[in-house]
């Protein structure tokens, strides 16, 4: 019998798949297989003979298995495969830092750089011996460790590595997210389907030519059937039906109830623990002796109903034949039986603490016990990123309590808080809601100002909230601020930060309150966490036009703690408020490198790649590229999402997104309906009326569009929230044909400041194209000429920029035509005017905007036929280094990028060579110690132990620059024995490129360097201590640089150009006398006068507070 169970027969056509891959060309083979079957057809049996294939090809095989995994935590698979891997002798290498302690702290590490230093020391074991990892039983492991799999097998794709795994044929129709990271794998990888043994195979597994048409059929092929039939032998003559013979479970349970008294207890103590016991835990279990339990074990082992495991980290320990019987054995045992070993288990403080959870969640007892330990447990799942584990216990515990008058103290409520935090990181917002209402109910009037607080912050910090949500959520911050005596003060920014969230933008005046309120005890306490929620509360209690330098900032600096400090709960409200800047700044390049995998907020946290705001920007990025077809599928899409998350701005953005999409078409008359219905749902929005002023304009109901336009006639009544800037660009071009002078003066007055600033809509997430635009055709009415074509020439630059094809074609249209009126004035040429044109109607053929079209096509029907087009360069050309130098870029300036040699833009895995990188700019060039930085990437551990990850994160970055390795190692990062430097003569970095051309001696250097200020040098490190020296150096040249060119645009005439740059370097520095005073010139160049006024009583009042200071 045990021959049969243990040979292995057939399976040729699957065995010479494998001896091929094994054989082929690294990168020319599938590096991802999943085997999958019904139970008991041989998935593991055919691992197995795999991984000794695998050592016959002079490769090795190593094997996990998720159903031998710890329970509760996450990459319980890959525990085992990296010590094995580690006692593996043939790989020769010391995997030391790389250990399964390292997973046990998983919530202490960042997933991305554990993620990627695996990768890398699986493929410098697969350089020196092919690897094959093997994984079993796909469908019970947890879906970081499905995670995983997927990025390695992408990762190691070209290296000669091979991952195989093996699932049950029902994984397919599983839910949950593990399930979800699952199918995402089948996906993506080869499959092969095991069915049952050919009659021919049965007959050599079996030896029994006369039985073997009994065995096939029955069986159906399985080897494990056939194998438990052979096993019961005699049983089969006892009148067992053939319906039951033909059952796995069923002969399964025949086998167990065969076995001796002693061995049915062994196999109960077997199936309670879960993960496979030494020897030495069953005796102590059992209160036996070691030999009395190893006698014991020996018979179960004979009888074909327990094995050894060979190898591995339960290398020596013991489990079931196969997974059948421990359901099988639970099923059949006794309760007293399965209860006492229950019992021991739970007082074996040894013991893991979901386990332990799980056995007490099945015990008769008392329920703080319980309680008390399934909490403990669904804490370490969801720290440990087992967030489905988490849910599950803590739903199973809260079940246990039988009405809320039995809740007793607040473990009930804290283990629902745990819950909703879990359902909110699986994306399940609703049902993490609701957690926290339970929690609510549960916690009754009890009195604990902690819990109170916790139950009041949901479980995410979030905004535009539904507005029962919001009701609620403000509700629960007042009571809890009102019972505030026993908070810390962390405690209370967090709800201060929470409440003003809720508050806005319903409440707005109430909003800036709360947020004051955080800011100042934050300020108080000196923590970078309660800053964080600080800033988050301020920066989205103010959305205006003018915060949007501080934004960026604060969206910085939130990710930052995010990071450095696992705060999840700030990951939302801090990437939205990145994204948003990055679009009002118009930095299109560094908010596609956020909407992607690459982005390290995104790796740190993935789920918010799919999250509402990342939806609706991606929305955003096709209507900028003009994919009209592609943004109108994903604004639906999205719509419906949001409507079915019942978020309040659904609508607002819905349309506005619509609105423009329509505009694209040639449909604008159709987004009527909607302006109009906005405009009845949200009269405080005052975009929706200004929206139809324009459009019936454009209709020629020009009476319709009067009447209201004069119920916006005060400019000073429209709020400075987040729909101001969309709102009065929007009147800025209804002015510039409607309306007085007066009007379109008080507008032009109001805009200036923001004169090269894109237009966002609402909360950011649509694009209502350039400030610019709208002022040069306002500008251009009112007389000011020259002004009028410096703003058409930066709405060119700013969409070019900002890659928005349908307002660029605009912009160029616009241009071509006020030259076209105004050919005797300096910079108008009808060459240049008959270039933007026929760049203007290439663009709207190749992406069908009809409206622009015609209009390009009539105004090319302008410029008189002797001066046709001519090459070369003009506004909105991007003539840029395309990079074929053998240089790598490196960009640090406002955000961090890198590109290699031939144009690549670098796929980061690993957070810890990111920051290595920007360390070695820090240097600039000069041989500093590697120990020097492996203190700030690791502080606190010895240089001796962090030698293999130093080197992991050095080749990262040689791979992110060398991709296809052209170059030596040491071409762009030059190591030896005592010292690490960057190569800059080979490695072109923005901030030297800055300060080489800002000490130039002409004003094109000097302009060039200023152009080259994206941002400040390492803004994503705020509180970074290497980062401050290189940071403040720049920002210091860029102010000298700046205020020299303001001066000189000064005395050229150009007050415009001139205040551009002297607010530039108030943003930097607010207290900057000579770049204030230039603005106040500059504006009263301009005509500015209030500007100009309150700009000098700014700048009056930061006198005498610093004179104060001084004193």
């Amino acid at each position: 019998m045990g021959d049969a169970l243990n040979s292995f027969v057939g399976r040729e056509k699957e065995m010479l798949f494998f001896e091929n891959l094994l054989a082929a060309t690294p990168g020319a083979g599938t590096a991802l297989v999943v085997v999958s079957g019904g139970s008991g057809v041989g998935k593991t049996r055919l691992l197995q003979e795999i991984a000794q294939t695998a050592g016959r090809n002079k490769a090795v095989g190593v094997y996990g298995s998720a159903i031998r995994a710890v329970q509760g935590r996450a990459y319980g698979m890959w525990e085992q495969i990296i010590d094995e891997l580690a006692s593996e002798p043939l790989t020769g290498l010391e995997f030391g830092d790389l250990d399964s302690s390292l997973m046990t702290e998983s919530h202490s590490v960042d997933r991305a750089e554990f993620f990627a230093e695996a990768a890398a020391h699986l493929r410098d074991c697969a350089r020196k011996i092919p690897l094959v990892v093997l994984l079993d039983d796909l469908e019970h492991a947890d879906a970081e460790s499905v995670l995983m799999l997927r990025y390695l097998a992408a990762e190691l794709a070209d290296e000669h590595c091979i991952f195989v795994g093996a699932t049950g044929s029902s994984s397919e129709n599983s839910t949950g997210q593990a399930s979800e990271q699952l199918q995402k794998l089948l996906l993506a990888s080869h499959r092969i389907e095991l069915m049952g043994l050919s009659y021919e195979e049965v007959d050599e597994l079996v030896s029994r030519t006369q039985a073997v048409s009994f065995f096939h059929d029955i069986s159906d092929g399985n080897p494990l059937l056939i194998g438990e039939l052979l096993a019961l032998g005699g049983a089969l003559q006892e009148g067992m039906s053939i319906e039951a013979q033909g059952d796995l479970l069923a002969l399964t349970q025949v086998r167990i109830e065969s076995q001796e008294p002693d061995v049915g207890w062994l196999l109960v103590t077997l199936a309670v623990f879960e993960r496979p016991p030494a020897l030495s835990e069953l005796a102590d279990i059992s209160d036996m002796s070691t030999a009395d339990m190893t006698e014991l074990v020996e018979k179960a082992l004979a009888g074909g109903v327990a094995t050894r495991i060979a190898r591995g980290p339960f290398a020596g320990h013991f489990e079931m034949a196969h997974g059948l019987m421990r359901t099988v054995v639970l099923a059949s045992a006794s309760p007293a039986q399965v209860q006492a070993v229950r019992q021991r288990r739970v007082a074996d403080l040894s013991a893991n603490p979901v386990e332990r959870a799980r056995h007490l969640l099945l015990l008769e007892g008392p329920a703080s016990e319980r309680l008390s330990a399934v909490l403990a447990a669904a804490q370490e799942s969801l720290e440990t990123f087992a967030f489905e584990e988490a849910v599950e216990l803590g739903e199973l515990g809260l079940g246990t309590i039988p009405s809320l008058d039995q809740c007793e103290g607040t473990t009930a409520v804290r283990l629902a808080l745990v819950v909703g935090q879990a359902h909110w990181r699986v994306g399940n917002h609703a049902l993490a809601e609701a957690s926290y209402l339970r929690a609510g109910q549960l916690l009754g009037q009890t009195d604990c100002p902690e819990v109170t607080a916790q139950l009041a912050l949901g479980p995410h910090l979030d905004f535009d909230l539904a507005d029962g949500v919001a009701r609620r959520r403000i509700k629960a911050c007042q009571e809890a601020l009102d019972n505030s005596h026993a908070f810390t003060g962390l405690e209370r920014v967090k709800v201060l930060a929470t409440l003003a969230l809720a508050q806005y933008p319903r409440h707005p005046d109430a909003a800036v309150a709360a947020a004051e309120g955080a800011l100042r005890i934050a300020a108080e306490l000196a923590c970078p966490v309660a800053e964080a929620y600080a800033l988050a509360a301020s920066a989205m209690s103010d959305l205006s036009p003018g915060t949007v330098a501080a934004r960026h900032g604060a969206a910085r600096r939130i990710l930052a703690v995010v990071e450095q400090h696992n705060e999840f709960r700030l990951a939302s409200v801090g990437y939205f408020l990145l994204l948003i800047a990055l679009l009002e700044k118009g930095d299109i390049q560094e908010l596609d490198l956020q909407l992607t995998h690459r982005s390290d907020i995104v790796s740190q946290f993935p789920e918010l790649h799919q999250s509402r705001q990342a939806h609706w920007f991606r929305c955003l990025r096709a209507i900028l590229d003009g994919d009209t077809v592609l943004a109108e599928r994903l604004v639906l899409e999205a719509h419906a999402a949001a409507m079915a998350a019942d978020e309040s701005s659904a609508d607002a953005v819905f349309t506005g997104q619509m609105g423009v999409i329509r505009w694209m078409q040639g449909k604008i008359d159709d987004a009527e309906s909607s302006f109009l219905h906005a405009r009845r749902e949200r009269p405080e929005e005052r975009i929706w009326a200004a929206s139809l002023v324009w459009l019936w304009h454009k209709q020629g109901r020009t009476d319709a569009a009067e009447q209201l336009l004069d119920t916006l006639q005060d400019v000073s009544a429209i709020p400075r929230n987040r729909m101001w800037l969309s709102t009065m660009t929007a009147l800025a071009e209804i002015a510039s044909e409607l309306g007085t002078e007066e009007f379109g003066a008080e507008i032009r007055y109001a805009l200036l400041p923001y004169a090269r600033q894109v237009i966002p809509l609402g909360v950011g997430m649509a694009f209502w194209g350039t400030v610019a635009r709208s002022l040069g055709l306002l500008t251009e009415r009112l007389g000011f000429v020259d002004e009028a074509q410096e703003h058409l020439r930066a709405a060119v630059d700013v969409s070019a920029r900002s890659g928005a094809q349908a307002w660029l074609a605009e912009a160029q249209i616009e241009l071509a035509e006020f030259m076209l009126r105004h050919l005797d004035r300096s910079g108008s040429s009808l060459a240049e005017a008959a270039r933007l044109l026929e760049q203007a109607a290439a663009s709207a053929r190749r992406r069908d905007f009809p409206l622009l079209a015609a209009r390009a096509k009539a105004a090319q029907n302008l410029v008189p036929a002797a001066e046709p087009p001519t090459t070369g360069p003009t506004a909105g050309t991007s003539l840029q280094n395309c990079g074929q130098d053998g240089r790598v870029r490196v960009r640090v300036m406002g955000a961090f990028d890198v590109v290699s040699h031939h144009g690549q833009r670098a796929r980061w895995t690993s957070r810890k060579a990111r920051e290595l990188l920007k360390l070695l700019v820090s240097t600039r060039g000069v041989p500093t110690s590697r120990e020097v930085f492996m203190d700030v990437l690791w502080p606190g551990l010895h240089p001796e132990r962090l030698a293999n990850r130093f080197a992991v994160a050095i080749n990262t970055i040689r791979r992110a620059m060398d991709p296809n390795r052209n170059f030596p190692p040491q071409y762009f990062v030059m190591v030896d024995a005592e010292s690490v430097r960057l190569q800059l003569e080979h490695v072109s970095i923005d901030v030297e490129e800055f300060f080489r051309l800002a000490r130039g001696t002409t004003l094109q250097d000097l302009r060039s360097a200023a152009n080259l200020y994206l941002g400040d040098v390492f803004a994503e490190e705020p509180y970074a201590d290497w980062a401050t020296t290189l940071r403040h150096e720049a920002q210091l040249t860029y102010c000298q640089l700046a205020v020299t060119l303001a001066e000189q645009d000064a005395a050229a005439g150009k007050p415009l150009s001139a205040s551009q740059l002297y607010r530039s370097v108030l943003d930097m520095e607010p207290g900057n006398q000579e770049a204030g005073r230039g603005l106040v010139v500059a504006l009263t160049a301009m005509g500015a006068h209030g500007q100009a006024q309150a700009v000098a009583s700014g700048l009056g009042r930061w006198e005498q507070e610093a004179r104060a200071f001084r004193n």
